[in-house]
């Protein structure tokens, strides 16, 4: 006759997980040890259990598209460089910003002088070398996102998501420096 508690036991939890604990990543635990080790007392059991096993699957999901994009888009260095670069123009756009905004006074003023430090910063085209019109450059890369053309990383993730994941690994990088300095 079957036992009415053993078919309401969880399944068995095959290989490793990941458990985090007040912050703090432990690696390569089995379920039995979730459940078992007296560290974990006082701590919701299941409920570490299913964070990692939601770990792993988000996990298993990163495993199958990282291969991908190095295969198709590029390795991680390049990607990394790529990320720089638009890095550095972001805080070169952000600092002709401030710039301008110091030294004008007028919308006219400030639009002429943004646009000339801009065409500045941008120099010549390399193919033409002509000087870079910064803002027909900008109207073609417009039209192309409008168009599907090019695409956002940011678009597909959506703009929250991809808010809250800028700002809760910042906030995680800047919590262990905080841990770190305070040493």
């Amino acid at each position: 006759m079957p036992n009415p508690q053993e078919d309401l036991a969880p399944p068995n939890i095959e290989g490793t997980l990941t458990v985090i604990v007040n912050g703090q990543r432990i690696d390569n635990l089995t379920e039995a040890g979730i459940r078992d080790m007296p560290f974990f007392e006082g701590q919701d059991r299941d409920a570490l259990i299913a964070g990692a096993l939601t770990r792993r699957a988000k996990q298993a999901d990163v495993d199958v598209v990282r291969p991908k994009i190095r295969d198709r888009v590029g390795d991680t260095a390049s990607l990394l460089g790529t990320s720089a670069d638009a890095a550095q123009l972001a805080v070169v756009f952000m600092l002709v910003d401030i710039v301008t905004l110091e030294n004008t006074t007028t919308y006219a003023n400030y639009k002429a002088m943004k646009l000339q430090m801009l065409g500045t910063l941008a120099g010549v085209d390399h193919i033409t070398g002509d000087p870079v019109d910064v803002p027909a450059l900008a109207q073609h890369l417009i039209t192309k996102l409008q168009s599907g053309e090019i695409q956002l990383t940011a678009s597909i993730k959506g703009l929250a998501n991809t808010l809250d994941e800028i700002m809760g690994r910042a906030t995680g990088v800047a919590i262990i420096l905080q841990e770190v300095l305070a040493t």
